[in-house]
């Protein structure tokens, strides 16, 4: 019956056949060009998901919209997904059903959308993160206004937690020893290890700073004291003193670390004593005055803005977990420099913003970074910021200072 049909059409008068053809075309255009603008990104984020967990043949799926997508965009996102698991070779299906179980959570940050993926297969969880330009804003992001620039200070296989420069040499703090290279070469020139028997936490920071041929050394409950001249010394002695956020001094802001883990506990010092704040990876001075803007980077994912720490002026969400405030002499004078969303498998970046009527707008490019950025720690004096890169095709750590300059 269905070619007896076929043939019966194919008999239609000439101009009803050549209508019907239009007609055809026009519907098919139509599928051609009614995508949806959530299919590459679904079929990107499934992609990655899929290499990691091995290609499970079920899965469960949850969805949590913390991007405040419509429920049209979010109804559309699941479609997107769906569509693109079942492409994968994956059947969707209740989670007490599933080889692997996986949460999508839709964020979005100042420079667009991001997804962070979450597979869990028995006690293995991994995650994946992917960045993307938000489908539905029809507002062009702004040229950029200046460039970043970077200078490579020290490559090495130990890990690398801070630095500070001084009198032509580098001293760096690692995760067993401190040593002192010179500028110039990078030979090594001392070093001396850190007595610590307790065990690190997993992502283990530390901060150094250096007067004249002194310097301190910060990490989790520990803090080291050493001579650079006329010869080498570290003293350590287990301390729960605050962190200078700046510099070390009686009068300087500082913050209490969480031994136990990798982040501070919110209960600030020095300076700003008596005051509180949620608990943060980072926290970025943009000015010298009493009353310069705070951003204050939480472990909650969100970044927060202060100027007298009573409340926030305003919460930017997923702005960044390592952030560093820059002086220049470009536009408003400061620079908030934050990363991004490396998981440790694919480049890092960074870029620049400016903080305009509590608003964070992006005036540098992204600097891509071959590797994940493990530190991003401010100068004392704010003139750069050192960022620690972790290559793990080279199996090493490398030092920059990130400057500003002026024009593209």
């Amino acid at each position: 019956m269905r070619y007896t049909r076929l043939l019966r059409t194919m008999s239609l008068p000439t101009s009803r056949r050549v209508a019907l053809l239009l007609l055809v075309l026009v519907a098919c255009s139509h599928a051609q060009t009614d995508t949806s603008p959530w299919t590459a990104p679904a079929n990107e984020i499934v992609e990655l998901l899929m290499g990691k967990a091995g290609s499970p043949t079920s899965v469960s799926l949850e969805i949590e919209n913390r991007a405040l997508h419509s429920p049209a965009d979010q109804g559309l996102i699941r479609k997107a997904l769906d569509e693109a698991f079942r492409e994968a070779g994956a059947k969707m299906v209740r989670a007490d059903a599933a080889q692997a179980d996986v949460k999508i959570t839709l964020s979005r940050n100042v420079s667009g959308l991001v997804w962070i993926a979450q597979v869990k297969q028995g006690t293995t969880e991994q995650v994946t993160i992917l960045t993307l330009p938000d489908p539905g804003s029809a507002t062009p992001a702004p040229a950029a206004l200046f460039r970043l620039e970077r200078a490579l200070l020290l490559e090495r296989e130990e890990p690398i937690l801070d630095i500070a420069a001084t009198n032509g040499h580098l001293v760096v703090l690692g995760s067993r020893q401190v040593a002192v290279y010179r500028r110039e070469g990078g030979s090594a020139v001392a070093s001396a290890l850190i007595p610590s028997e307790r065990p690190w936490p997993r992502d283990l920071r530390g901060r150094i700073f250096t007067a004249g041929d002194t310097f301190t050394a910060y990490l989790p409950a520990l803090r080291c004291e050493g001579m650079l001249r006329p010869n080498f010394n570290l003293r350590c002695a287990e301390s729960d003193d605050p962190w200078p956020l700046l510099r070390p001094g009686a009068n300087e802001p500082a913050a209490f670390y969480a031994a136990a883990r990798n982040h501070f506990t919110g209960v600030l010092s020095g300076s700003l004593a008596g005051r509180t704040v949620p608990l943060f990876f980072a926290a970025a001075r943009l000015g010298e005055s009493e009353n310069a803007m705070w951003a204050i980077s939480g472990a909650d994912g969100n970044t927060r803005l202060y100027t007298r720490f009573d409340q926030p002026l305003r919460t930017v969400p997923s702005l960044g977990s390592d952030i560093a405030a820059l002086r220049s002499s470009c536009g408003a004078g400061w620079q908030l420099l934050v990363t991004g969303e490396s998981d440790g498998t694919s480049p890092d970046m960074l870029q620049a913003f400016e903080i305009r009527n509590r608003e964070a707008t992006a005036v540098s490019e992204k600097m891509v970074i071959n590797g994940a950025v493990k530190a991003l720690w401010p100068a004392p004096d704010s003139a750069y910021a050192l960022a620690v890169v972790r290559d793990a095709g080279k199996e090493s750590y490398a030092a920059y200072s990130i400057t500003l300059a002026c024009g593209r």
